[in-house]
């Protein structure tokens, strides 16, 4: 049985945020119905109980009165980047975006795509909340069918241990099901059940090839109509159950038995029709799932909300299809694509490719009221030195709860992409990073990036 699941409180508030964050990492960064499309109307405020509506960025006038950092200042900032790059002999690659116009401020060796890790992240967000409710649920439930039940999941992978808890991981919680359910038996002079775990919530997850052939398959869980904590092993680790449908079975049968009720397991399978729902509980709401997602830069909840979007918009419903449904969104929503090539919506393939102009194009949408759904893509990115993956990262005073963004980490990429206010007050838009770094030594490349973005916003 595995040991109780560690939650995250996350969300911000318009000035430093303290906060107790669960840190996921990135690589080495330690059923349709519920569904409707959202893209047609601007997307509602942020839900609050535990994940806090973010603020926008804080500036200190007017940006339209702000001057923008000069393309000399930049090429100066990216500097010690570009020298440290040239020297150690991988690609280093920026551009930096008016937030307000969406004008090029600076770029190098931006034309071209580069291999982006989990900055992949944002696409995903974006097509997920492009096709999915924001304010749906994941129910999990039982169904009765005389003495068998049947535990039903519509793709929770974030469910607790316990009882129903205010964090986002762990708000459906097996312990309350296990009690109403056990209620629920009891109340008809029942006490023993046989339970059948779900059968797969897809039909193929067949993982991308390259993900064993790089060594980081291990990176991400099963897809499935239910886990724990993502199906993690035990809290904050990259070890993951093979079988997280079978866990969360044995966990919710011990949870019965502690009511009273004995439980033998029967074959997996979906509840015969004219079954009763006797328990349910539900999920956080889709949209601070995906703001949990971005903050821990977790790799199954990306791939799982990649294949939900693409079953809501009709697309096959496997991660290549995901990967053309995420494609296609982009497309349609005036994202430039032509340099887009994804093997999967985590970023864990080294083969995935994104030019920044694409990542730069849905920020810079972030900043457009009309736009249904990049202002929250952007609301839901983790605040620098406090929250998530950036929760170590941009301390300086200036910068820490300033900038916002998604890092991204593989053994040979680092990179990071997101928003910062300067000095003056001007919001721009940076997509740095570098790739092909060699002996696996990316991660010692990070404070060339965090340095840049902290120079941005002392101009």
């Amino acid at each position: 049985m595995r040991r109780g699941t560690t939650a995250a409180i996350v969300g911000a508030t318009s000035a430093a945020v303290l906060i107790a964050a669960y840190f996921v990492a990135d690589v080495h960064d330690i059923a349709p119905g519920i569904f409707t499309l959202s893209q047609s109307s601007a997307p509602s405020a942020a839900p609050t109980a535990s994940a806090v509506p973010a603020p926008t960025l804080n500036v200190s006038q007017s940006q339209s009165d702000s001057q923008a950092p000069s393309a000399q200042q930049l090429q100066e900032a990216w500097a010690p980047a570009a020298s440290a790059a040239e020297e150690g002999g991988w690609n280093a690659w920026a551009l930096v975006v008016d937030a307000n116009n969406g004008q090029t401020l600076f770029q190098s060796n931006a034309e071209s795509a580069h291999t982006p890790a989990s900055i992949t992240k944002i696409l995903t967000a974006y097509t997920a909340l492009s096709h999915l409710d924001p304010n749906a649920h994941l129910t999990t439930s039982v169904a009765q069918s005389d003495d068998d039940i049947y535990l039903e999941g519509e793709g929770d992978l974030l469910l607790g241990e316990g009882t129903n808890s205010l964090e986002v991981s762990g708000r459906a919680g097996l312990e309350t099901l296990a009690k109403d359910t056990a209620h629920a038996l009891t109340s008809q002079g029942i006490s023993h059940v046989e339970l059948h775990a779900a059968p797969a919530l897809f039909a193929d997850t067949k993982r991308p090839a390259s993900w064993s052939e790089q060594q980081v398959a291990g990176y991400e869980g099963q897809l499935a109509p239910y886990a724990i904590d993502a199906g993690r092993t035990y809290p904050k680790s990259n070890e993951f159950y093979p079988d997280s449908i079978s866990n969360v079975a044995e966990v919710f049968a011990q949870k019965l038995s502690e009511q009273g009720i004995s439980v033998d397991f029967g074959v997996r399978g979906a509840a015969p029709q004219g079954a009763n729902r006797i328990a349910s509980v539900q999920s956080a709401s889709l949209d601070e799932q995906i703001r949990w997602m971005l903050y821990h830069s977790d790799n199954t909840l990306a791939d799982q909300y990649c294949h939900l979007a693409a079953r809501q918009a009709g697309s096959e419903v496997t991660f290549d299809g995901a990967v053309k449904n995420l494609e296609k969104t982009l497309a349609d929503r005036g994202i430039p694509t032509d340099q887009l090539s994804l093997e999967d919506c985590s970023g864990l393939s080294s083969n995935d490719r994104i030019a920044p102009k694409t990542l730069a194009a849905i920020l810079s949408q972030g900043f457009e009221a009309s736009q249904p759904v990049a202002p929250r893509v952007v609301r839901n990115l983790p605040w620098a030195g406090v929250q998530g993956t950036l929760a170590h990262r941009l301390n300086d005073e200036v910068v820490a709860g300033n900038a916002q963004a998604k890092t991204g980490s593989l053994s040979e990429v680092s990179s990071l992409a997101g928003v910062v206010s300067t000095s003056k007050g001007h919001q721009v838009i940076f997509i740095v990073g570098f790739d092909k770094v060699p002996n696996d030594g990316a991660y010692s490349t990070r404070s060339y990036l965090d340095e840049f973005v902290t120079t941005i916003a002392k101009m």
